[in-house]
């Protein structure tokens, strides 16, 4: 036996509670240091099985993720020794420091999981709210500094009007905005030259004279509802529905699995057995488990599934080659 509060209460929840939920708990009650530590101690239980390909142990860096990155591969060493029916050769681990076990139970990990990213959400919105303010207050600050300028500035421009300034002569808007055609400078009253400078009105434009462009249409996708005579030529093929199931017992058969879903009220199922590559073989069986889209809802129920069976959509990868 050996004593370690995070693998007792990992390999008594394994299993038993989602392994999302338990990652979680353990993210949020346990420190670095004892995530560490923990980890270390199952990679070398692990080596002493003497089991071939089972993950190696790797050594994170210190940075945001490595905490999350070492639950991971917790995870990993445990998926890969359950896989291998292997869990059973694991010692013993109890808990010295019960203080140090999640007061959590299997029903629990939801609203507890709940409470806490409440929690998270409110100390960052505390920190979004304090930055607001400082900002605030940093503007107002500034405002009040430029508002002092204008009066230092028509101070100084009082005392240098006072001074002796020749004559600068003044431009009325229409006047500069009229078109001219004769450029020749002329002269003040006290003898400076200045030359009217033309604005061609005919050259603006304007946001009317800009045509903006239309929004292209929004695309549309719908199922036809016609119903369709027997006789007809014209007739739409349904869509199926395709599933990857995994981790069953690998003496099933294509036949079983079909004849279970025909007990469950879902008649014609197709069921397709993974074969595995060659020089491989495989501890459990998995299949392509075709469906008509009526019995979506049916399908897609795990009360309608074997217990322990993992299913998730069947996901086709699409090349990037474009055929001729």
């Amino acid at each position: 036996m050996f004593t370690n509060e995070l693998l007792c209460y990992l390999l008594n929840k394994y299993g038993n509670s989602p392994s999302d939920s338990v990652k979680a708990v353990i993210l949020s009650f346990y420190t670095p240091t004892e995530i560490s530590i923990a980890k270390d101690a199952m990679f070398k239980a692990a080596a002493l099985i003497n089991e071939d390909g089972l993950p190696r142990l790797i050594q994170r860096r210190k940075f945001d993720d490595k905490v999350r990155l070492d639950v991971d591969d917790v995870f990993m060493m445990l998926e890969a020794l359950d896989e291998r029916a292997l869990l059973a050769r694991l010692p013993k681990y109890v808990a010295a420091d019960l203080s140090r076990l999640p007061p959590f139970n299997s029903g629990d990990l939801d609203m507890t999981l709940l409470m806490l990213r409440v929690a998270t959400l409110e100390t960052k919105m505390s920190q979004m709210v304090g930055e607001c303010v400082e900002a605030a207050r940093a503007t107002m600050h500034d405002g009040a500094a430029t508002t002092s300028q204008p009066c230092q500035i028509n101070a100084a421009t009082a005392a240098m009007t006072s001074s002796s300034a020749p004559e600068v002569p003044v431009v009325s808007w229409n006047q500069a905005s009229a078109d001219v055609t004769d450029h020749t400078p002329q002269q003040s009253s006290s003898g400076a030259e200045w030359t009217v400078v033309v604005n061609n009105k005919s050259n603006v434009k304007t946001l009317s004279n800009v045509k903006t462009s239309a929004s292209p249409p929004q695309e549309r996708r719908f199922s036809g509802k016609h119903a369709t005579s027997p006789s007809s030529q014209v007739k739409a093929i349904p869509r199926k529905l395709h599933v990857f199931a995994s981790r069953l017992d690998n003496d099933t058969t294509e036949d079983d699995l079909s004849s279970w879903f025909e007990c469950v009220g879902i008649p014609g199922v197709k069921c397709v057995k993974i074969k595995p590559p060659e020089g491989r073989t495989f501890r459990t069986s998995a299949f392509k488990v075709t469906c008509d889209v009526k019995f979506a809802d049916m399908f897609y129920d795990e009360n309608n599934w074997p217990e322990g069976c993992d299913v998730r959509d069947w996901y086709v990868r699409r090349s990037t080659a474009v055929s001729s």
